[in-house]
């Protein structure tokens, strides 16, 4: 009878760890061993968070970043290429860079971590950014800027700006010529990266240097239109991020909660006379056609009071940056784009690129088939996460 007990507990524990890892990717995924087994915390920390929200423990933004908190070590700071340091740039943290070269004409880089403006810290990125600083031999500022809910747009968005225009003022103080800085980002953090980007480009102070790179890695750009193909297309799937996640996140950020998630979800938070106004921004045509009118009458089932209370602050281009002006786009330094197959934002990466081709404007775009939003800073190593690092690196190289 006890072995009976042991076969039917294994069987079950079976069943268990297979529900959890075996969860295929599409046919056409790269390396789907691999994203499946990455995905198994992940799921297993989705379960226990959305359990904990149910019974009104805690809410699952704070149970994802307790768990990806309490599942990052940990490590020494310097190392023998590399001096770090934690100091306060503009009143932000940051994790500092150095390379132990005597070399004192350096570049320089900004990079803002993703993670839905909720999750993510400068420790849990320190080997991407670590690995830019070595590689590329540039001063490497790693922002730590304050999340959400708890601290809503425009809060990290302005530490990324203080965090920027500091290290640009005093670039000199670490031997970084401020002519040869870039800024850039992934997810959320490309969302902060380009509406710095953009702030300063605007900026009427002549004594501030300009920066030299912007680079964007599925970036997370606007939240006026959440029936974009590339949404509709991620609603389910076995994938790190999905439509309802990322409608989450937006909302978080915007406003510091997640109320009227179904109206966003159904894309029914802005008015058919606020939406003609923005809708050549983005303009998803080329993706699938002369779908104009088919855009204007998704939104002919708006929420009034929804679209009174929000519309303003959705078309902010701060906050949603692909609403930035052909002339604010004209304004931008060289740009390098990479955006993902199963992503909810890859057209929001796409619809950026065909503007600014349209513009007449270069920029380095690269499209990677067959892995999902997260494989640039996943710890599983892709082939194509490799392959995207050693890109993004050698633009660096180059451009700055």
């Amino acid at each position: 009878m006890r072995v009976q007990n042991v076969l039917k507990l294994s069987a079950v524990l079976l069943v268990g760890v297979a529900y959890y890892v075996y969860y295929p990717f599409p046919a056409d995924a790269d390396e789907p061993w691999k994203m499946m087994l990455s995905m198994v915390p992940i799921r297993i920390v989705n379960h226990v968070c959305a359990f904990e929200e149910n019974i009104g423990y805690s809410s699952s933004v704070h149970c994802r970043r307790w768990f990806s908190q309490f599942l990052t070590t940990d490590r020494e700071l310097s190392d023998e290429d590399l001096e770090v340091t934690e100091p306060l740039f503009g009143g932000v943290k940051v994790r500092l860079y150095i390379p132990k070269d005597s070399n004192r004409d350096r570049t320089g880089f900004v990079y803002i971590h993703g993670g839905g403006w909720y999750l993510g810290n400068v420790n849990i990125y320190d080997r991407k950014t670590r690995d830019i600083a070595r590689s590329v031999k540039a001063v490497v500022v790693s922002v730590d800027y304050r999340l959400t809910p708890e601290h809503p747009f425009p809060i990290p968005l302005q530490d990324c700006l203080n965090a920027t225009t500091h290290f640009l003022r005093n670039a000199k103080d670490y031997g970084v010529d401020p002519s040869r800085i870039g800024i850039g980002g992934d997810s959320a953090g490309g969302n902060l990266a380009m509406a710095v980007a953009v702030k300063l480009s605007q900026s009427r102070d002549t004594t501030l240097p300009s920066l030299r790179t912007l680079s964007l890695v599925y970036p997370a750009l606007q939240m006026v239109d959440f029936n974009l193909p590339s949404y509709l297309a991620y609603t389910e799937g076995p994938f790190l991020l999905k439509k309802q996640i990322m409608i989450s996140a937006w909302l978080n950020y915007a406003f510091g909660n997640e109320e009227h998630i179904t109206e966003f979800f159904n894309n029914r938070h802005m008015s058919p006379e606020s939406w003609k106004n923005i809708r050549h921004y983005v303009d998803n045509s080329f993706i699938r056609g002369n779908v104009g009118a088919k855009q204007i009458n998704d939104r002919l089932n708006f929420n009034e009071s929804l679209a009174k209370d929000v519309e303003a602050i959705v078309s902010n281009q701060f906050l949603s940056p692909l609403l930035s002006t052909d002339e604010d786009l004209r304004k931008l330094p060289k740009m390098l784009v990479f955006t993902c197959q199963y992503d909810p934002l890859l057209n929001d990466g796409m619809i950026l690129v065909k503007r600014l081709q349209n513009l007449g404007i270069r920029v380095s775009y690269q499209h990677f088939t067959g892995v999902q939003h997260g494989f640039f800073s996943s710890r599983f190593v892709l082939g194509k996460g490799k392959q995207a690092l050693s890109a993004y690196k050698d633009f660096l190289k180059k451009e700055l």
